[in-house]
């Protein structure tokens, strides 16, 4: 979990690598607050620990909002190692994000 992070115009930042807790993954952010109405994204990054480098990115997409609130979205079959990838794309300078990133629930696929 990380609260209350502030991101400045045009700007990306990972978060560190944390280990899996199960075979897929619930994310959930919220903006909180913003100085205009741009958009904020998430991304999801994997790899397995004995890979090298800044790790691939889960899905096609990020995970992206314009509006304050939560937002989640969930991925299957995730590796060893995940984190978060956040950047936001502001109108002018001074454009800025109030975010935090929820624990993430972990559950495994049902195998029957």
């Amino acid at each position: 979990m990380f609260e209350a992070q502030i991101l400045n115009n045009n700007s990306a930042a990972f978060s560190p690598w944390m280990p899996r807790g199960g075979d897929n993954i619930t994310f959930t952010f919220e903006i909180i607050d913003k100085l205009l109405s741009q958009d904020f994204q998430v991304q999801l990054f994997e790899k397995n620990s004995e890979e090298t480098g800044d790790g691939t990115a889960v899905g096609s997409e990020p995970l992206g909002s314009q509006s304050i609130g939560l937002h989640a979205a969930t991925k299957t079959g995730m590796k060893e190692l995940v984190r978060y990838k956040y950047s936001f794309k502001g109108a002018v300078p001074g454009d800025w994000v109030l975010f935090r990133i929820l624990p993430p629930v972990w559950f495994d696929d049902v195998k029957a």
